[in-house]
């Protein structure tokens, strides 16, 4: 099979990945791959090309042992809500009372056109005609994406404070609550 072969302009959306977990995904969600563009040696950073229905979109992963916050949120999409950008900077921000803290510093809004996507994707999902499942399907295949490996989903109470660690173990059993059940899905 041959692969694409696009100029950098004609890319116009661009994924960045804190892991390499997170870039295998992605690259399992594009609909088709495109041939790597000239190597640029002032240019550090490796890309995957592709398109995602008639998206043409690169995918980077942050360089290994170089994630955190400050890399991470070196490109960022998110939505506005009341007040704020969308993107809340929470290593900003004033402890209060009760070891609360209140973020002082927010991201710029999103650019207007991935706002208008947001909005485009949450009309096609009210109609039943987004392709998520579609691209959702393609980890059925793939061990390390499994649900089997997530682990229990646990909802605990809202004022209760995680013991420390990467699960739950040590967590109380007396401080979780029920969950709402979730509605079927409406679209099949």
């Amino acid at each position: 099979m041959s692969l694409r072969q696009l100029r950098i302009q004609d890319y116009t959306v661009g994924w960045v990945c804190a892991l390499p977990i997170g870039l295998a995904a992605a690259t399992v969600m594009l609909d088709g791959k495109n041939q790597s563009l000239p190597h640029n040696n002032n240019e550090p950073n490796l890309y995957t090309l592709g398109s995602i229905g008639r998206l043409n979109v690169v995918l980077a992963c942050l360089p290994a042992g170089q994630t955190g916050t400050n890399s991470a949120a070196a490109v960022v999409i998110s939505q506005p809500h009341a007040t704020r950008g969308g993107v809340v900077q929470y290593d900003f921000g004033k402890t209060r009372a009760g070891g609360r803290l209140t973020p002082t510093s927010f991201l710029n809004t999103p650019p207007t056109v991935l706002l208008n996507a947001i909005s485009e994707l949450r009309s096609n999902s009210y109609l039943c005609q987004d392709a998520l499942s579609a691209h959702l399907s393609a980890f059925k295949g793939l061990p390390q994406f499994s649900r089997d490996r997530a682990g229990p989903d646990v909802l605990y109470e809202v004022t209760y404070n995680h013991i420390g660690g990467p699960a739950c173990d040590e967590c109380r059993e007396d401080k979780t609550t029920k969950r709402t059940r979730r509605g079927s899905e409406a679209c099949k």
